[in-house]
């Protein structure tokens, strides 16, 4: 995603996405949003120390759990602080969070991989700061060969990024990978996990729990 267009997302957006006027759209981001907080509630310290990856307004956090959020657009990293779901953020580059070693009970990892330049950096970084019993929850479109994900998405952006003119749509709204679950998991493999919990939802989202490989 570019940066500069995304640090001018006004700090409501993704709260308005859960009120769209388009009933699917609408249905997509309150599923996407119930889904990871049913992850998170399933981890071994679901209250514990938690951070969130490209949390922006951390709109899952409906139980407000106490959530560290890390995003490079502050307005809605303030947002998430308002409204009860971050105990705290930062606004910094997910590689390179600054954070102790071992510091998190639960990693959030919502929607990011795919917008990263190296995702393994980031799982790299995941592993560092994720506690030796700790867990991270992970969620990515389902962008295999023949997915709802992959036709939609591609109507959509086809749509509004070129008969529209919108260049953020354009850009395929800044995805850079396009994760099959056999390619997330290999991944995941690679950079010292092992996956606990996995399931796709209609072929949209890709969901993961895992954690730490015992010889990583």
């Amino acid at each position: 995603m570019d940066k500069e267009f995304y640090q001018a997302v006004p700090g409501t957006s993704y709260d308005d996405l859960l009120k769209s006027r388009n009933p699917f759209r609408r249905w997509f981001h309150v599923s996407r949003y119930r889904n990871i907080q049913n992850l998170v509630d399933t981890c071994p310290k679901p209250h514990g120390r938690i951070l969130d990856l490209g949390s922006a307004s951390c709109c899952w956090n409906t139980k407000k759990l106490p959530v560290v959020g890390l995003d490079f657009n502050e307005a809605l990293l303030k947002q998430g602080k308002q409204c009860g779901r971050l105990v705290d953020y930062r606004v910094a580059d997910a590689a390179h969070t600054g954070f102790e070693d071992k510091s998190f009970d639960v990693v959030v990892g919502a929607e990011v991989l795919e917008h990263m330049k190296s995702p393994d950096l980031i799982l790299r970084e995941v592993h560092r700061v994720l506690k030796d019993d700790g867990r991270f929850v992970i969620s990515v479109p389902d962008d295999g060969s023949w997915t709802a994900w992959k036709a939609l998405f591609s109507l959509v952006t086809f749509y509004y990024g070129y008969l529209l003119g919108d260049p953020y749509m354009k850009s395929q709204c800044g995805h850079i990978h396009h994760f099959s679950a056999k390619d997330l998991k290999k991944i995941l493999v690679h950079n010292g996990f092992e996956i606990e919990k996995y399931f796709t939802f209609w072929t949209l989202t890709l969901y993961c729990v895992v954690r730490k490989s015992p010889n990583s």
